[in-house]
């Protein structure tokens, strides 16, 4: 059975570098899990079943937590590669929300050190924000 990190290893390469599907997974993290992104105690997981292949090959084995490979167990093929596409981009969409969410506080507090506010030109109110919304 391959290590946790000749798992990463082989995948990040494989998946993330070459756009593959869209892992937002930290490389050099070795308990991150593949399919919901968090930072836990993962297992190795067999893609396809063990029992099917007898393939222990870094080519067949992902990290999954607990409940994620819990989920997947009876998953193989395309059924378990949509869902593994589908567990990342929900990943994806959570971590564009905490960005855009992050930019609003920030964006909140410099309004609040501001104490003229309300007489700024708007003009002024526009750049003041698109430097905060778009970087």
């Amino acid at each position: 059975m391959p290590t946790k990190l000749s798992v990463k290893l082989y995948w990040h390469e494989w998946l993330y570098l070459k756009g593959k599907v869209p892992f937002r997974w930290d490389h050099k993290a070795i308990d991150y899990c593949f399919a919901c992104g968090i930072e836990a105690v993962t297992e190795r997981c067999h893609i396809v079943a063990h029992s099917k292949t007898q393939n222990n090959n870094v080519n067949n084995i992902h990290l999954l937590c607990r409940s994620c490979h819990q989920e997947s167990e009876n998953m193989m093929g395309k059924m378990y590669w949509d869902w593994l596409k589908a567990k990342n981009v929900d990943m994806a969409l959570i971590e564009q929300e905490n960005r855009k969410l992050a930019n609003l506080k920030l964006i909140s507090n410099e309004l609040r050190k501001l104490n003229d506010f309300e007489n700024m030109s708007r003009t002024k109110i526009f750049h003041f924000l698109k430097k905060y919304i778009h970087g």
